[in-house]
């Protein structure tokens, strides 16, 4: 048995152990009056995310409100282009060698249908986001949205109150902490790394649909991004979460659906509820 192997095996222990197998997880006690519930997503269409427990479906049904990270209603589309375009200083085409742009203009181009002389001006990292996301097979029962909207769908159906727990402002600026140069060295990684990032996204997908939390974490620590981008991505963004979770759940019962990542760990939202005072457990 090789090192990651054994790595990985005892990443599933850990998980079992420490979050238990579940994706679900019901908030409680803290003088909470009815209980709230948290549910790790992905951001995909993928038809193996919606493999929802009946537990799971309940949970939404009995929740007042639908909170997910961003409220799409919210979301001011001018200020969203002025955080994502940065500062109009730089340029793609000046700073990629030709055989990185052109390698760059096709991956944008087949992903989107787009060139990329259109994103020339746009911060790398929005870019690197874009050609990272997975297509994934469509499950007719999403219409090809992805997790968070496919809930935001059926919240709307229901007439469920919906909100978010961040501004899309906010989690642009995360993924702006990140200086020019080093958006770009992360964004070239990524072009090279193309097949290698399918086999990790069908590797995250298994540990996913297993709901197993750690492992997904210990993966996140292997991509091994610079420090202070996982700090402000992670767990500056826990902190929040969790923060603004316990007013919400105070006041009337949410389902919460946030990215699974944000989930685990001594750092993650459901240990940070946790030292709040509040019982979180995993619910099958």
């Amino acid at each position: 048995m090789n090192i990651k192997t054994a790595t990985c095996l005892l990443a599933l222990f850990l998980s079992a152990k420490i979050n238990g197998q579940s994706l679900c997880w019901e908030i409680s006690g803290n003088k909470l009056k009815q209980s709230s519930f948290l549910y790790g997503t992905m951001h995909s269409a993928d038809k193996r995310v919606f493999n929802l427990s009946e537990s799971c479906k309940k949970a939404f049904e009995s929740a007042e409100v639908y909170t997910m990270e961003i409220d799409p209603a919210k979301i001011n589309a001018l200020s969203l282009l002025s955080e994502i375009m940065g500062d109009g200083k730089h340029s793609l085409k000046k700073e990629l060698s030709p055989d990185g742009y052109n390698l760059l203009d096709s991956t944008v181009n087949a992903k989107t249908g787009l060139s990329l002389s259109l994103f020339d001006k746009m911060q790398p990292i929005i870019i690197q986001a874009l050609i990272s996301m997975p297509d994934g097979d469509k499950t007719k029962d999403s219409s090809g949205l992805f997790l968070d909207l496919y809930f935001y769908k059926m919240a709307q159906e229901k007439g469920k109150k919906i909100t978010g727990v961040e501004t899309v402002n906010e989690q642009i600026k995360a993924l702006n902490t990140l200086n020019y140069q080093d958006q770009i060295t992360l964004l070239l990684k990524d072009l090279k790394e193309q097949k290698d990032s399918k086999d990790d996204f069908e590797n995250m997908m298994r540990q996913y649909v297993n709901a197993s939390l750690d492992s997904l974490l210990m993966m996140s620590d292997e991509l091994q991004m610079p420090a202070q981008f996982n700090k402000v991505l992670l767990t500056d963004r826990n902190l929040r979460m969790a923060d603004r979770i316990s007013k919400m759940i105070a006041k009337e019962s949410h389902f919460i659906g946030i990215g699974a990542m944000h989930l685990p760990g001594t750092e993650g939202v459901i240990e940070l509820l946790r030292k709040k005072g509040f019982t979180v457990k995993p619910i099958k």
